[in-house]
């Protein structure tokens, strides 16, 4: 995913549903998706690199994964079309790399990443016209399922974390100046991870870093670097924890934007934005006439119990802090106070509560007559879907059965 800063549009081509690489490609203004159309395109992968060339107004995209392997083709994105680029040297095929656009240098630059080979630890450049390999004397260490983004106000671009050849998660912090990669000592630092992703906040000058994964734990965190110092960002609303997401730095808005992932329960298509100080969920409006309202209303319906089930798990772990002081469960949201703030739009009640367990359900003012709910402990489910103590359970949406 990359913003199209020309255009004022965040661009979004491919992934994953399930095991199956996707094809397509999405634009979003702020309000709502649409899919754009183009005669040729990259076919479907997953787990490949998008950045936005600011000097050739092009969305520049490489590699990626198949189910046959590891891709090594180059694709730009004018706002119309797709048009395969193939000049005469390219990186070699990978997957699980990481992009950055240096826009003092406008250059394009790539890190790292895996070929059937192995992992990589290789450095390359992009004018718009040749791909040029670059061979500085301090290197990272190979890894992929790292990420970086470009540092606007220090000229620099930042990588962090990833996994190693031995799939140990990585947690140090280096930055390329154009002619050398250097590590940065910090004495605090995210926890190591991968599959995380970042994006450049202009309006605050901080490069934000959101969730990843470290070993079987899912990571929601999220994490500002501002040139010297990372700086960990607690608020009462936040996105699932989830890997392998896409953001985006919508500078119109001065919003970073977050689409998707992957959390413990498969690919998730929620959307939020991040405007330097509170994570907002954002459901996408009525699309233009031109656009399929039927396969819409299924995607908004999703994105709604996404909401819904994302709201009721920052509700448990607002439950379980509350408990931790009072050795009760809050009997409202009230009792709760900024320990639990439902996103726009979702109304919780919390439908009973008592030192042995507590339940709750949300509801969504887009779609009312839909409902998800939870309970924990010896709590009476709030509705007859909910029968596995611990885990969310919807009902009344559209199609459910």
């Amino acid at each position: 995913m990359a913003y199209d800063a020309g255009r004022r549009r965040v661009v979004l081509s491919g992934g994953l549903s399930g095991e199956v690489p996707l094809s397509g490609t999405w634009e979003w203004d702020g309000t709502t998706w649409t899919e754009a159309k183009s005669a040729a395109a990259p076919p479907a992968r997953s787990y490949h690199g998008m950045v936005y060339d600011a000097a050739r107004q092009r969305v520049v995209l490489f590699g990626g994964a198949t189910d046959e392997g590891p891709l090594g083709d180059m694709w730009e994105w004018d706002g119309m079309r797709w048009t395969q680029r193939k000049p005469s040297t390219l990186p070699p095929a990978r997957v699980f790399h990481a992009m950055a656009y240096d826009a003092a240098r406008q250059r394009v630059v790539l890190f790292g990443g895996e070929t059937e080979a192995g992992t990589l630890g290789d450095t390359w450049e992009w004018d718009g016209t040749r791909w040029t390999r670059r061979r500085p004397s301090t290197v990272p260490p190979a890894r992929a399922f790292h990420a970086m983004a470009y540092d606007a106000a220090r000229q620099r671009v930042i990588l962090f974390g990833g996994m190693n050849e031995l799939s140990d998660e990585l947690g140090d912090t280096w930055e390329w100046d154009g002619a050398d990669w250097t590590e940065r000592t910090l004495t605090a630092a995210p926890p190591a991870r991968g599959g995380h992703t970042m994006a450049y906040a202009a309006a605050q000058a901080r490069v934000v870093l959101f969730g990843g994964v470290r070993g079987l734990q899912l990571l929601g965190d999220t994490w500002e670097w501002n040139g010297s110092s990372w700086i960990a960002r607690v608020t009462p609303l936040s996105p699932a924890a989830r890997r392998a997401h896409a953001m985006a730095n919508e500078a119109a808005r001065t919003r970073i934007v977050l689409f998707g992932g992957q959390d413990e329960d498969g690919q998730i298509d929620d959307l939020w934005e991040w405007d330097g100080s509170t994570w907002t969920e954002q459901i996408p409006s009525t699309p233009r006439a031109d656009d399929d309202p039927t396969s819409f209303g299924a995607v908004r319906n999703r994105v709604i119990g996404a909401v819904l089930r994302s709201d009721l798990r920052n509700l448990v772990t607002a439950q379980e802090g509350y408990f931790a002081d009072n050795v009760t469960y809050a009997r409202s949201l009230s009792e709760l106070g900024d320990r639990h703030v439902p996103a726009e739009g979702v109304t919780v009640t919390i439908t009973s509560a008592s030192f042995v367990g507590w339940a709750a359900y949300a509801v969504h003012a887009a779609l009312p007559g839909a409902r998800c709910a939870i309970f924990v402990g010896e709590a009476p489910p709030p509705i007859p879907e909910a029968r596995v103590e611990g885990e969310t359970a919807c009902a009344g949406f559209p199609g459910q059965e």
